[in-house]
């Protein structure tokens, strides 16, 4: 296991680790990375109907931080996940394709 201070600290706060590593890769707060809106906030729908956090005096309802699922957080999640599970390989620029591919397992056929 790491010994990353930072995720020790979010490990003893019982803070979902993944969460952690998304709010410091995306530069954001651990609630925007949750899957979860915490209990309290004040949500409503989106334009494309997803929940979304607002102010309270345009929210529908206030999440009860087990069932409103934050959508935007749960990408960055998952993201985070996927990348410290090895599951994702970024997408590389190859100059002899000049196109978007992972060279491992597309290569580049110059």
């Amino acid at each position: 296991m790491s010994q990353d201070e930072g995720l020790l600290k979010a490990a003893r706060e019982g803070r979902d680790v993944y969460s952690s590593i998304a709010a410091i890769a995306f530069n954001t707060t651990y609630e925007e990375c949750s899957e979860f809106f915490p209990e309290g906030t004040p949500i409503r729908h989106n334009e494309n109907g997803e929940l979304v956090a607002c102010d309270k005096s345009i929210c529908e309802k206030l999440a009860d931080g087990c069932t409103d699922t934050n959508y935007a957080g749960k990408n960055r999640r998952a993201q985070a996940k996927s990348i410290v599970l090895g599951r994702q390989m970024p997408l590389y620029k190859v100059i002899c394709a000049e196109k978007y591919v992972n060279p491992i397992t597309q290569g580049c056929a110059a």
